[in-house]
């Protein structure tokens, strides 16, 4: 866990290195309390907040939000997507989300811990 938190981190660096100047604007979602009692995770809420902590060293705005449901997950997608544009072409957008995923006929789906499915 320590080396993907890591190598995510440095692919940040490498990312914001070659743009020092551009706005640098970060998305960060932690979801570990799932209603379902069984997909409730340890690690993602402690990897976000590492994940605002080593973006703030590189210069990036960070919106950091916990235990997403459904509605605060398109909240901050329409509130980083407006971010961005407002900063302009020249702006580094940076994504990291830490819970539950699935994948569905080649499309990748991030779940919101309000989520109920068996």
């Amino acid at each position: 866990m320590i080396l993907r938190l890591f190598s995510l981190a440095a692919m940040a660096a490498a990312i914001a290195a070659s743009a020092f100047s551009e706005p640098r604007i970060a998305l960060v979602i932690g979801n570990s309390d799932y209603t379902v009692e069984r997909w409730k995770l340890d690690n993602p809420v402690r990897d976000a907040r590492l994940m605002r902590a080593a973006l703030k060293d590189l210069g990036f705005e960070v919106e950091v939000v916990l235990d997403a449901d459904e509605d605060a997950m398109e909240d901050a997608f329409a509130r980083f997507g407006s971010r961005l544009k407002e900063a302009g072409r020249e702006a580094t957008g940076f994504f990291f989300f830490a819970g539950h995923g699935v994948q569905s006929e080649g499309l990748n789906y991030l779940i919101p811990v309000d989520t109920v499915a068996y």
